[in-house]
């Protein structure tokens, strides 16, 4: 959705997104969903906490560039568990949380706020944070559960 009588034109995108898990029959063999070269901020936000592996990920995102030289972007991310016999992976496809009999299926939500400053022609500034509040799942099964969060300040020069 955009809005391009606006200044910036602010963009607003919602979706979600499945991967399947392991399937329970089989379990000698791992048959989840797997990304040979996954891409670690593509899905599932910045913080890359949570993997695409049996998760069901919903997720709302929004940009706005108030400014020529200035982009901002937010997104929510919510994880679910599609199979409640299975747990959640990493970004790098490990058992992140293993399933211990629970029956919860949300896992976490993350969210993200990014902003772009083209300094000059050559030179841009990006920085942003994070947060990931774990959900019932996580919170109920052996392993502790934290508020995770994460910033970050970079730069690129292109010529």
């Amino acid at each position: 959705m955009q809005w391009p009588q606006r200044r910036g034109a602010p963009t607003l995108a919602l979706g979600v997104e499945e991967a399947s898990g392991d399937n329970r029959v089989t379990s000698q063999t791992a048959e989840v969903f797997t990304a040979l070269y996954p891409a670690a901020h593509a899905h599932g936000g910045y913080a890359d906490v949570i993997g695409r592996a049996n998760v069901r990920e919903w997720h709302a995102i929004g940009t706005w560039d108030p400014i020529q030289a200035v982009a901002l972007r937010w997104a929510w991310y919510r994880f679910d568990r599609l199979r409640l016999d299975e747990g959640i992976y990493n970004k790098q496809n490990v058992v992140f949380r293993a399933a211990s009999g629970s029956g919860e299926r949300h896992a976490a939500d993350e969210l993200d706020v990014t902003g772009t400053w083209r300094a000059s022609r050559h030179w841009r500034v990006i920085a942003g944070a994070a947060v990931v509040l774990p959900g019932p799942f996580m919170t109920e099964t052996p392993g502790g559960a934290n508020t995770e969060k994460w910033g970050f300040v970079g730069t690129a020069f292109t010529f």
